[in-house]
């Protein structure tokens, strides 16, 4: 019977791990798009010469210049999640929202159609 118990404890420590992950994933790809933002900033006072702009990111930051690109496109891609009116649990990972920039637009249009209605597939 302790076995049960000591179970039924992991099964719900679990699933509050996994709800925490899930919502920390969303979390990531909201401070990313914010990242981009701020690295487009950048970028434009620097009179978006990608040269000035890998030069300045190699001496400033530790965001290596293919990163911050992803970034720039998340962000300008994706800008709601600047605003914060996205439910974060609905949001994908950082990487798969890279990811899904270059998808096909019928796949974009069914992520965003899914996030729009709050993640439900």
């Amino acid at each position: 019977m302790s076995n049960e118990l000591s179970l039924n404890t992991l099964a719900v420590e679990i699933d509050s791990l996994h709800d925490q992950a899930n919502y920390h994933a969303g979390t990531a790809v909201v401070y990313a798009a914010k990242c981009g933002q701020k690295l487009n900033e950048a970028k434009e006072q620097l009179g978006n010469d990608k040269a000035k702009f890998t030069e300045w990111l190699g001496f400033n930051s530790k965001v290596k210049i293919r990163q911050a690109y992803n970034y720039i496109n998340l962000s300008k891609a994706h800008p709601k999640l600047l605003s914060g009116a996205v439910q974060l649990t609905a949001l994908p990972s950082v990487q798969q929202a890279i990811e899904l920039l270059n998808a096909p637009e019928e796949v974009k249009e069914q992520v965003n159609n899914s996030l729009a209605e709050g993640g439900e597939s």
